[in-house]
């Protein structure tokens, strides 16, 4: 069930402040920002995922994984 509220989305997610949950935050913010094509950008929210994820390494190749998958290279985005 997808709702097509992507702006109100992404408003809910940038609300979240505790650092515990910015890793979930940028991940889903990827997700977001994939789905609606914007690929660089959703690559540099997958970066700040991983980076958030540094002492979770199942969560960091899951997020690889979907980084990898939007066939920028590491860094392009930049």
């Amino acid at each position: 069930m997808q709702q097509q509220q992507p702006e109100r989305a992404r408003a809910l997610l940038e609300a979240i402040e505790e650092p515990a949950y910015h890793g979930q935050r940028d991940e889903l913010r990827g997700d977001l920002l994939r789905d609606e094509g914007r690929l660089e950008e959703a690559a540099s929210a997958y970066d700040s995922a991983l980076s958030a994820y540094q002492a979770q390494p199942q969560r960091q190749a899951i997020v690889e994984m979907k980084r990898s998958d939007l066939g920028i290279a590491a860094g392009a985005d930049r």
